[in-house]
């Protein structure tokens, strides 16, 4: 498969230009560009999605590019491991929940999710995210929240459609 992948990924890298001029005069690729194409953006999302965190800019282009080309994404397994991830973002930031980069990351995450064609159950998330603000509700709490961190967990519970308890 590596091989496969990187002889995919010469051909998609290499014709990108003229597959970008094709496309653009409106005319359709050629299968072997677009066989390329969207082998190359489904590997590409499957590690942009699974990464420890996602970056959105780079997701979205993904999906812009595909749909640039037409090409068929794997939706269910990229929403899939876009759901477990947004999940192990959700439990590292439970874990640390005075970490702001983190909750930043994962709002942006969730924000991106909704723009996505990838099928998600937030759940998880959802149960993760109510266990917290109950955590944090508690007078018995370890951790103090700061108002814009108060600010940024009501954004991302409205993002998650939860209310806080």
């Amino acid at each position: 498969m590596c091989e496969i992948e990187q002889v995919f990924r010469q051909l998609y890298e290499h014709h990108y230009s003229p597959m970008r001029f094709l496309s653009e005069m409106g005319n359709p690729l050629p299968k072997a560009f677009k066989d390329a194409a969207e082998f190359i953006i489904n590997s590409d999302l499957r590690i942009a999605l699974s990464a420890e965190e996602i970056a959105p800019d780079r997701v979205e282009a993904l999906v812009g590019d595909a749909r640039t080309w037409k090409a068929e994404l794997d939706v269910e397994g990229h929403g899939y491991l876009l759901q477990k991830t947004l999940v192990r973002m959700m439990q590292r930031f439970s874990e640390e929940p005075d970490e702001s980069p983190a909750l930043e990351n994962l709002i942006r995450a969730v924000e991106m999710s909704a723009s996505l064609p990838f099928p998600l159950d937030l759940g998880e998330v959802q149960n993760q995210y109510y266990r917290l603000r109950q955590s944090l509700g508690d007078h018995t709490a370890t951790v103090s929240v700061t108002e814009p961190q108060r600010e940024a967990l009501n954004a991302l519970g409205e993002l998650l459609k939860v209310r806080a308890p």
